[in-house]
């Protein structure tokens, strides 16, 4: 369990963005998808910046994408940000 992963929310008119920061592995995924489908309720763009991602484990990548297909099929889509996008939106 990741100790040190945070999901800083911020919001704007245009949307939501939700900062990550610390490492990332299997609970933060679970985390994430959790604040994910809480924001999904309000209609708004939600974008997902990982600048501040330390370590990102192949698990938690793993958990992330097999338990996305819930979140896609949802009204609003979350957008990828920052270096390692592409690790989590595959």
């Amino acid at each position: 369990m990741a100790i040190n992963f945070k999901i800083v929310n911020q919001r704007t008119k245009r949307g939501i963005h939700l900062n990550l920061t610390g490492d990332f592995d299997g609970t933060s995924a679970c985390e994430l998808l959790h604040a994910i489908r809480q924001l999904d309720r309000n209609k708004k763009p939600i974008c997902i910046n990982t600048d501040r991602l330390h370590n990102i484990y192949d698990f938690g990548c793993e958990v992330f994408r097999k338990n996305m297909v819930s979140v896609k099929n949802r009204s609003v889509k979350p957008v990828f940000q920052g270096r390692h996008r592409a690790r989590l939106a595959s």
